[in-house]
């Protein structure tokens, strides 16, 4: 076991929520970009994030019977890359 492993992991849902929310940054902001200025293009992609995870997490809490307390971390985590990308668009 080399010391790698013994560093506090990110559970590898918590992990593939991240990279959903950037790649739904990327698949709504870019098109958005066309027709809105960046900032708002990027907060366009927050929203979609936001809300589609918590359709989906809605739908998990009576099928899957999640705790609401990880579907709301979850719906957090997933927004988390975009809402990042937005506050960055924001600094001049």
């Amino acid at each position: 076991m080399n010391s790698f492993d013994r560093l506090p992991q990110i559970p590898s849902d918590y992990a593939n929520h991240v990279i959903y929310g950037g790649i739904t940054t990327l698949i709504f902001a870019t098109p958005a970009y066309h027709w809105l200025p960046l900032s708002q293009a990027l907060l366009f992609a927050v929203g979609v994030a936001f809300f589609t995870t918590a359709g989906k997490k809605i739908y998990d809490y009576f099928t899957e019977h999640e705790t609401v307390g990880m579907c709301v971390a979850k719906v957090l985590v997933t927004s988390l890359l975009p809402t990042l990308f937005y506050l960055e668009s924001l600094i001049k």
